[in-house]
């Protein structure tokens, strides 16, 4: 079971709840895996998955990294920011 709660002051936005530490996944994915193809269920095209112990994967409906390595990473290879375009020679 998946339940949205209200915010409970600032900053704090809301919350979207669903587990009880016993393995529980929610997924986030694709409605379908081309332009006019059939919807996507069950697990098909799944991007990522959050599991009720902490555990984040990216591209696996079995994640085996607690949100806290993969935040750090993201963070460290993430926020840096892109150049948009290479500068030019000289």
């Amino acid at each position: 079971m998946v339940a949205a709660e209200a915010a409970s002051g600032s900053p704090n936005s809301g919350a979207i709840r669903f587990g009880d530490s016993t393995g529980w996944k929610f997924h986030f994915g694709r409605s379908r895996e081309s332009v006019g193809g059939a919807l996507n269920s069950g697990t098909s095209g799944v991007l990522m998955t959050i599991q009720d112990n902490g555990n984040v994967g990216i591209g696996t409906t079995s994640p085996q990294t607690d949100g806290g390595l993969f935040y750090r990473l993201a963070r460290r290879y993430l926020a840096r920011p892109l150049p948009l375009s290479r500068p030019p020679a000289r």
